[in-house]
């Protein structure tokens, strides 16, 4: 009974475990099954299986967890052009939830990550804290990060189940040209104020993401889309699915810890320090021009990407009199034939340079992508052979300490010692032959 009501322990992270070297096709492999459905086959009671042990080990006490950060609402709300939002994610359900505080401790989230199995068809989650195995379903996730599950769940949508959106989508969410402000689409340069905001608060909680800090690509231009439309949106399904994908992929950092933590402060017996602080964000804090530059209106026209109607001809009224010429009057010469000039509207270029764009941007950012894979995997490898050439190492110079001491026992310690020993020895027989003397001695010659 006294073990039930322990409070569980920490993972030490300096243990030795996680022997095994992944990549990226087995850590996909060996994770994908459900990990309780196995049997118990490690003797660290901190996991269930050895392939959970070697994952916190050899894998996820090296990935980065995420600096998750909460919306100052108060400070968005002094500002004209972002305090129209605050109303807006209150609408849409989300404003306790953004500005929910939780701090974390790194080596509890990473034995979550480690250990947990998401359950998407009963909505219900496991994983282990200390040593103990815990489940909670995704209405208790949902309550104690302040989120209303009901309100969540009804008339919303899933942002999992979309196709994401294309250039032609979010055009109208960019400044129109009409404003001489530079665009680059597919980037957050350019952005009007609410969807660079909206943008932003996306990636510091629901949507984090670690690089291509300037990207307006996947599932973030659905986000976006949803809340300028007043669209709610299911985003406990999308965490819970993000979760479940990370589970298996080597290249992902770790995510979603205060809310993970939240969760786990409610349901187990961790009762120790939570010492990584979960800091407000700002959004635009630090760039007076955003926030000094005035919001720009929608037109009709900006739908189509900054496209404006050009203003109607002026045309005489009826009543207009032509003017009077002399019947005898040579006629003036006919003026000279107009030769048509054909100009294009403001924005007409812009769907032509937008799909180039996307392709280069594609591009590069399949590029970089393979550049940070590639070098990941690099350094992993390089972490493991300095590893095994430090524990070679350390069993070398054990090995010369073990033959050093040997031979200074050998050469020096037992001759001083057999030197010693026979002084002693001649010693004693030194003595014993004086009291041999001594007894033969008379009394007189004793005295």
């Amino acid at each position: 009974m006294e073990e039930e009501e322990s409070e569980d322990e920490l993972v030490d992270t300096q243990a030795h475990g996680g022997g095994r070297v992944w990549n990226t096709t087995t850590y996909k492999r060996d994770r994908a099954p459900d990990q309780y459905e196995l049997a118990r086959d490690t003797e660290n009671l901190f996991f269930h299986t050895q392939v959970q042990e070697d994952a916190f080990y050899g894998h996820l006490v090296h990935k980065v967890v995420f600096k998750h950060q909460r919306i100052d609402w108060y400070y968005m709300a002094e500002y004209d052009v972002m305090s129209g939002l605050v109303p807006r994610f209150e609408t849409l359900g989300l404003r306790d939830f953004l500005e929910h505080k939780c701090d974390w401790n790194d080596t509890v989230i990473r034995q979550f990550y480690a250990t947990v199995e998401v359950d998407m068809i009963n909505e219900t989650l496991f994983w282990m804290t200390g040593k103990r195995r815990y489940e909670a379903t995704f209405r208790e996730f949902a309550t104690v990060n302040e989120l209303d599950y009901d309100f969540i769940i009804t008339h919303s949508h899933d942002i999992t189940d979309e196709a994401t959106l294309g250039i032609n989508d979010i055009i109208r969410f960019y400044e129109p040209t009409r404003t001489g402000i530079h665009r680059v689409f597919e980037k957050s340069i350019g952005l009007r104020h609410h969807p660079a905001v909206i943008l932003k608060i996306a990636r510091t909680t629901i949507l984090p993401k670690s690089g291509f800090k300037d990207g307006f690509v996947g599932w973030h231009r659905n986000f976006v889309k949803h809340v300028m439309d007043n669209e709610r949106m299911d985003v406990v399904a999308l965490i819970m699915y993000e979760l479940l994908e990370k589970k298996t992929d080597f290249e992902s950092n770790i995510y979603y810890a205060p809310y993970i933590m939240s969760l786990i402060l409610e349901k187990t017996k961790f009762k120790g320090h939570c010492d990584v602080k979960h800091t407000l964000y700002r959004p635009y804090k630090n760039i007076p021009d955003f926030i000094n530059r005035p919001l720009t209106p929608f037109l009709e026209g900006d739908l189509q990407g900054g496209v404006e109607a050009p203003a109607a001809p002026h045309s005489q009224g009826d009543g207009a009199q032509a003017p009077h010429h002399d019947a005898h009057a040579m006629p003036p010469p006919p003026p000279p034939p107009l030769q048509p000039q054909w100009a294009p509207p403001p924005g007409y270029f812009d769907p032509y340079f937008a799909s180039m764009q996307q392709s280069m941007n594609t591009q590069f950012q399949q590029m970089q992508m393979g550049f940070e894979n590639h070098f990941e995997a690099y350094g992993q490898q390089m972490l493991n052979h300095f590893e095994s050439m430090q524990h070679g190492f350390q069993q070398q110079l054990d090995a010369r300490f073990t033959s050093f001491g040997q031979h200074i026992h050998d050469t020096m310690y037992q001759p001083m010692m057999n030197r010693l020993e026979h002084v002693n020895t001649s010693l004693h027989a030194d003595i014993d032959a004086l009291n041999d003397r001594f007894d033969d001695l008379t009394t007189t010659d004793e005295y």
